[in-house]
C-alpha cells in the first residue's frame, strides 16, 4: 500500500464526516471485505469511500458489491440509479444495483443466488424490522465471518452490529415457507 493510500485510509478512518461511517471503513480495512450490500446509499460518498478502502486490499475484479435503495423515487439528495452505476464504472467493479423497497429488493438478489456476503449495512432511513419476510434469506447470504450493521434512524446515527442471535430471531420470526 502507498503511502498516499495509507495516509486517505487514516483520515478515512480518523477525520471523515460524518463520524459514524468510520466503522465502516475500519471493519472492511481490517477483515478486507471483498462482498458488501448496502441498503440505502443516500447520496453515495459513503458508498464511494467503502468502495476505495476494499480497493486497497484487493483487485477490484474481486470485489462485489451490491446497492439496494429506492434511488430517484426517495428524494432530492438520493443518489440517482444511472449515477450509482456510472460510479461503479469508474471503479472497475462489478455491482448489482437494485432498485425498490429493501423488503421485496433483497429478496430478488438473495433468491439470484447472492452468497459469502462480508458485510451488509442498513441505512438508517430504514429499520430492520422493515426488512419483514427478507430476514429469512440474510443467514444463507452470509460468510461465516460476516458482520451485519445496522444504523440508527437518527441523521448520521451510529452504526452497531447485529449478533448473529439478532439475525437468527428476525430470520425465525418469518413464517414459513411452503416446499414448492
Amino acid at each position: 500500500m502507498s503511502v498516499s493510500s495509507r495516509f486517505q485510509l487514516f483520515w478515512l478512518t480518523h477525520f471523515s464526516k460524518p463520524a459514524c461511517d468510520r466503522l465502516l471503513y475500519k471493519l472492511i480495512a481490517e477483515k478486507h471485505c471483498r462482498n458488501i450490500v448496502e441498503i440505502g446509499l443516500g447520496d453515495g460518498q459513503r458508498t464511494e469511500r467503502m468502495l476505495n478502502t476494499a480497493l486497497q486490499y484487493c483487485a477490484a475484479d474481486e470485489i462485489r458489491y451490491t446497492g439496494i435503495d429506492r434511488f430517484e423515487a426517495g428524494g432530492a439528495a438520493q443518489l440517482s440509479l444511472k449515477a450509482a452505476h456510472k460510479l461503479l464504472r469508474s471503479m472497475n467493479i462489478r455491482g448489482t444495483l437494485t432498485p425498490g423497497e429493501p423488503r421485496d429488493a433483497l429478496k430478488r438478489v438473495a433468491s439470484a443466488g447472492l452468497v459469502d456476503v462480508d458485510l451488509i449495512i442498513l441505512s438508517g432511513a430504514y429499520e430492520p424490522q422493515s426488512l419483514g419476510l427478507t430476514w429469512w434469506y440474510v443467514p444463507r447470504m452470509l460468510s461465516p465471518e460476516a458482520t451485519v450493521l445496522v444504523q440508527s434512524p437518527e441523521p448520521h446515527g451510529t452504526f452497531r452490529a447485529l449478533a448473529q442471535m439478532e439475525i437468527a430471531k428476525f430470520a425465525k420470526a418469518t413464517p414459513k415457507r411452503r416446499a414448492a
